[in-house]
């Protein structure tokens, strides 16, 4: 799009009534920075585009609620950083912000999860964050104090500074790890996706971890046994471990009482635990590709 079009017109005529703007596929765009003059836009989507950091010409726009960047970008290209100015703060309304396939590097400056109520600066509305497919060089600490979020996920995500062979990005598991504890410390987080992640050996459930939890997705991670201290999250309604290399189901199970939604699908389960029939709230239960032969009732 030309953006000098929309810049060019009268503000009061067209720029203040603009609250959604989309550039998806707009594979030429490169610079933002313009749409400064939507003064009421709340919601951003660049995805597609050669944006590669956020211009902080736009964290002025203090209605901004939604900001989405899904980007597939070369492997093969040389890293770099996607970056957030310290300005980005300033965007006090921000409720979304969505980051996905980003193939390069991801790092966010150490004030991103800085709250400063005196000068009214942080994120304090924040409610979501997606980093699903990204590579992620330095992750958000003292996510604790964003006290509004309460989505966080982190589908197919890569953990780490460096490439391998074929420009694959490596996991280190001191990232991987400092993550995980990073995660446990978020107050209110109800809906947590880890799918296909090198979380594997370091996910460990202990007592006053993640108690606001109501969602929680670890398919595809390669888990041969589940975690027991999972099953102290009472508060789930759905929990999902298709894709994994499951081959029983502890009877400690039965304690997830509020359960809804329980996919078991593509494991190596040859049957299931008895005590599956005193989850009483249960209604989708998901066994895709399973030879189970041990009789059940719900």
């Amino acid at each position: 799009p030309k953006l000098d079009y929309f810049t060019r017109m009268p503000r009061d005529r067209f720029c203040n009534l603009v609250k959604k703007i989309s550039l998806t596929n707009c594979t030429d765009l490169k610079n933002i920075d313009r749409l400064a003059v939507f003064l009421n836009l709340e919601s951003l989507d660049i995805s597609q585009t050669k944006i590669e950091s956020f211009p902080k010409e736009l964290c002025g726009l203090g209605n901004l609620k939604v900001i989405k960047h899904n980007v597939l970008t070369n492997v093969m290209a040389p890293p770099k950083y996607l970056l957030f100015p310290d300005e980005f703060t300033n965007i006090t309304s921000l409720e979304v912000l969505e980051l996905k396939n980003y193939k390069r590097f991801i790092r966010f400056n150490d004030n991103f999860t800085v709250l400063d109520r005196a000068t009214n600066k942080g994120l304090f509305n924040l409610k979501k964050l997606t980093l699903t497919g990204s590579h992620i060089a330095g992750f958000p600490q003292n996510l604790d104090n964003l006290e509004t979020l309460t989505d966080l996920e982190l589908v197919n995500c890569r953990f780490g500074a460096g490439y391998g062979y074929y420009m694959e990005s490596i996991d280190e598991p001191t990232i991987v790890e400092e993550v995980i504890n990073t995660i446990k410390k978020i107050p209110n987080l109800e809906k947590l996706r880890l799918s296909s992640t090198a979380i594997k050996s370091l996910f460990r459930v202990n007592d006053g971890d993640f108690t606001s939890l109501r969602v929680l997705n670890l398919s595809e991670i390669g888990f041969e046994e589940i975690d027991l201290g999972i099953f102290n999250l009472t508060n789930l309604t759905t929990l999902t471990f298709q894709g994994n290399k499951l081959s029983n189901i502890p009877e400690e199970i039965s304690s997830l009482v509020n359960l809804t939604v329980l996919d078991l699908g593509t494991n190596q389960l040859t049957s299931l635990p008895d005590s599956i029939g005193q989850l009483v709230n249960l209604k989708k239960l998901y066994l895709r590709r399973l030879s189970v032969c041990k009789r059940f009732y719900i």
